[in-house]
């Protein structure tokens, strides 16, 4: 019987090859398929963007307006002025450009915020840390103003309505 294993394990292998190759279950595959080439590959431009939409013409008041800010002397204060160049965006003063400092908190921070009214009237609100200036408060000192004001074709005047003891004005030319 020790002879028969080696037949055996022969005619195992052989049969498995032969059903390997002949299998009931697939279909013959057929001729093959001609090679068909791809389509050729059309590259079409980017589609344009959208436009933007139209700007909004500009408010009567928009604009860049540049002048002074000026203080007159009291007691042991001496006179004083500063440049100020505001943004007016939409009818209404939104900042000061060129404040002594962009940080809220730290001296010399300086808001300018006020509607302007359709014939040119404006109350601005005036708040900050006072950057130091001779003749005014000391450096880091807070403040609030009200400053009424009209702006008339391409100026601006307005004055301190504040309860201070001396008087203060603001003169502003636009400049684009």
């Amino acid at each position: 019987m020790a002879r028969l294993y080696p037949i055996i394990g022969l005619l195992v292998l052989a049969t498995t090859a032969v059903f390997a190759q002949s299998d009931p279950f697939q279909s013959n595959p057929g001729p093959p398929q001609p090679v068909r080439p791809a389509p050729p590959r059309v590259t079409r431009p980017a589609p344009e963007p959208d436009a933007p939409p139209p700007l909004a013409p500009p408010s009567r008041w928009d604009g860049i307006w540049s002048g002074s800010f000026e203080c007159a002397a009291y007691q042991t204060h001496v006179a004083f002025s500063f440049i100020i160049v505001l943004e007016v965006k939409n009818n209404r003063v939104v900042s000061r450009l060129n404040e002594g400092s962009t940080l809220p908190g730290t001296p010399g921070y300086d808001t300018w915020i006020g509607d302007i009214a359709a014939d040119g009237s404006v109350s601005i609100q005036r708040s900050g840390l006072s950057g130091g200036i001779a003749g005014a408060a000391p450096r880091g000192a807070p403040f609030a103003q009200r400053i009424d004001g009209r702006f008339t074709g391409d100026g601006f005047v307005g004055r301190d309505v504040t309860d201070l003891p001396r008087e203060c004005g603001v003169k502003l030319i636009r400049t684009r």
